[in-house]
């Protein structure tokens, strides 16, 4: 389809190529955070009880690295996904006109 960054390839992959899915996720960044501080105790808080992203039921914790703060709970290989785009709506839009282009 076209020369891609490696963390671009890897996230849309993540993303399964799926436009809704990074739609999904850059409203999931717009919505407004918690007020939960994130603690790396392996116990941390249900936000949500299915990913808002892919509505599967499997979720790890979510947080902002800038704010600290939990976001919510999304499946985990969407967690890695905005991590590859660097939680970037800007970035997440390329991708979306990246992928409209070369589907």
């Amino acid at each position: 389809r076209g020369l891609l960054c490696s963390n671009c390839n890897f996230g849309l992959g993540k993303f399964n190529d799926n436009i809704t899915y990074v739609t999904n996720a850059i409203n999931y960044l717009n919505r407004q955070s918690t007020n939960i501080k994130y603690k790396n105790t392996g116990r941390q808080p249900v936000i949500d009880q299915v990913c808002p992203i892919t509505l599967s039921v499997d979720t790890v914790c979510d947080h902002s690295h800038k704010t600290g703060l939990v976001r919510g709970n999304i499946a985990e290989h969407i967690n890695l996904a905005l991590g590859l785009f660097k939680d970037d709506i800007e970035n997440l839009n390329r991708a979306i006109n990246y992928l409209r282009a070369n589907i």
